[in-house]
């Protein structure tokens, strides 16, 4: 009976509440720090040659089919050991809160082109453009947490060619950004920059078990 359990368990019973912990933090400060800044004034932050960037549209394909990446990041983090995965997770939190940092802080803001054609591709950008407020930009999310499954899928030592393929599919996320006119180029850099500091400071510290420590409280008093 057991085994049937352990079979057909999707995943690790560790690991559900630091999903479900991350998700509700990635919406707590991605919207919940907009209001705080409503007020204050945001800045631009284009480097010279900024606008000779294209606006490509086409690209948001490639911006929302982040989302499905970042899923499959964090599903190969539930499914390996206890330990790497409440490392991942715990990158992932030192990230958001210094994300909060810096989007209350430094204020920022893009000023976006009309997505007015009649192409799938602009209508699909026009509908993230009413969604998603042009705030909120360094560093960039979007950025940080491709470069982070890319380091997830390296460090869980998966084949060979899915790491390349995700270090090329997160290259082309942060590509994506500025195609479509969501970032600037010194936000992707950032983020980038961020995960690799969030990924090293879970590798190098035992913060993951301060984690674990707090997860285990959390299912005793749920049980």
């Amino acid at each position: 009976m057991d085994k049937t359990i352990q079979k057909t368990k999707l995943f690790p019973s560790y690991a559900y509440l630091p999903f479900a912990i991350t998700v509700l933090v990635h919406f707590l400060i991605f919207f919940g720090t907009k209001p705080l800044t409503a007020n204050a004034v945001h800045h631009s932050i284009p480097v010279p040659f900024e606008n000779a960037i294209p606006f490509a549209p086409e690209w948001v394909t490639v911006y929302t089919a982040t989302f499905i990446f970042w899923l499959l990041g964090l599903v190969v983090c539930m499914t390996r050991e206890r330990e790497l995965c409440f490392r991942m997770f715990t990158g992932i939190y030192i990230a958001e809160l210094i994300c909060a940092v810096f989007f209350v802080a430094m204020p920022t803001v893009i000023v976006r082109p009309e997505a007015t054609g009649g192409v799938y591709y602009d209508r699909l950008l026009a509908q993230l453009y009413a969604a998603d407020q042009p705030t909120n930009l360094f560093p960039s999310m979007h950025c940080m947490f491709a470069y982070m499954v890319f380091r997830g899928f390296m460090i869980a030592k998966l084949d060979k060619p899915v790491i390349i393929g995700s270090g090329l599919f997160a290259a082309l996320v942060c590509a994506s950004t500025v195609f479509v006119k969501q970032h600037f180029l010194l936000d992707t850099f950032a983020g980038i920059i961020l995960g690799e500091v969030a990924v090293t400071l879970s590798l190098k510290t035992n913060a993951w078990k301060l984690m674990d420590i707090i997860h285990y409280k959390l299912l005793q008093i749920a049980k």
